[in-house]
């Protein structure tokens, strides 16, 4: 077995540690190492030499608050939360978590500069709006006003075929570990599943994805688990003799109970940039960890591929996905 791990730590980078019997971190290992992926990838919109450079960290795993601390109050009970340390990946990690090529559907993590003069008027408003709750309840038809060349730069470098939905401006907290609220109870939901369309987890692969483009005067970061909600409920049944709940709310957190050790992956999105993620088919969150101003962001939704890729509709051939 020492042999084994030898030469695991040779391929990967990494090495052994108290740690690494947590479950999930071979599993981490082995999904990296499938050819052709399984995972998620990482697209760099702009230079694909410069993918990675001081942009990506790995968690070392998930922790679930049964009984949120103090400082943990304003969560869920149960919600789960991204283990530190975070670490730098290897050079291994990184080579294989990063894709340029190859990808032909919205099954991806991209990160994309927009134009600071599409920015300029969106901008102005969110400055001349001191009331950041009054901000938070501007209508997205008055935002469109101002989104216009923005909405067409969009189109044209990423092809969707149809007007994207515009949900609008969103204003998070500073210093968040994770920054999306149950609108019911009014805490943290901590890492968790959109479900705007509220597709099954075998049709998740046809689900729109999102452009989130930070209009902020500060770094945020897109925290997520590179594993569509089909792949992990497939994980789930093989590594089980009962059959997966293929709940779509409840994959995620039987995932992360059943792989603590798991890595969640933060990919730091800058002032100007845009993250693009499915997020209605992935585990994930934002975090504005190290910001002392409110976090401002720009969310729409559509058929967003990655640049020079084949649309979505057109290579979507039934409701799953390859695995």
């Amino acid at each position: 077995m020492r042999f084994v791990d030898g030469w695991k730590a040779i391929l990967t980078g990494r090495k052994a540690s108290s740690q690494d019997s947590a479950p999930g971190r071979e599993l981490w290992d082995e999904i990296l190492a499938i050819v052709p992926s399984t995972f998620i990838p990482l697209v760099n919109c702009e230079d694909p030499a410069d993918a990675g450079i001081g942009r990506v960290f790995l968690s070392d795993g998930t922790t679930s608050l049964q009984q949120p601390d103090a400082d943990k109050a304003g969560y869920t009970p149960g919600a789960f939360l991204p283990k530190t340390p975070w670490r730098k990946p290897t050079d291994w990690e990184s080579k294989r978590l990063w894709q340029n090529s190859g990808v032909t559907n919205v099954d991806f993590v991209g990160v994309a500069s927009i134009p600071n003069e599409l920015l300029a008027e969106l901008r102005r408003v969110v400055n001349d709006t001191s009331d950041k709750n009054t901000l938070r309840q501007l209508d997205p038809r008055r935002i469109r006003e101002h989104i216009g060349p923005l909405i067409d730069y969009l189109r044209d470098r990423f092809a969707y075929k149809s007007e994207p939905f515009n949900h609008g401006i969103h204003v998070h907290r500073h210093g968040r570990e994770t920054v999306t609220l149950d609108t019911a109870s009014g805490k943290y939901l901590g890492l968790h599943l959109d479900s705007w369309e509220r597709y099954s987890v075998e049709a998740r692969a046809r689900s729109l994805n999102r452009i989130c483009v930070n209009i902020g005067a500060e770094p945020r970061h897109f925290l997520f688990v590179n594993l569509s909600l089909m792949n992990i409920t497939r994980i789930l049944a093989e590594q089980s003799q009962e059959n997966a709940d293929r709940e779509s709310e409840s994959v995620g957190p039987t995932f992360m109970s059943r792989f603590p050790g798991y890595p969640i992956m933060k990919v730091r999105v800058a002032p100007g940039e845009a993250y693009i993620a499915p997020t209605d088919n992935m585990i994930h969150d934002a975090s504005t960890v190290g910001s002392k101003t409110p976090s401002v962001t720009l969310t729409l939704r559509g058929w967003f591929t990655v640049p020079g890729g084949a649309n979505r509709r057109d290579a979507m051939m039934d409701l799953g996905e390859s695995v």
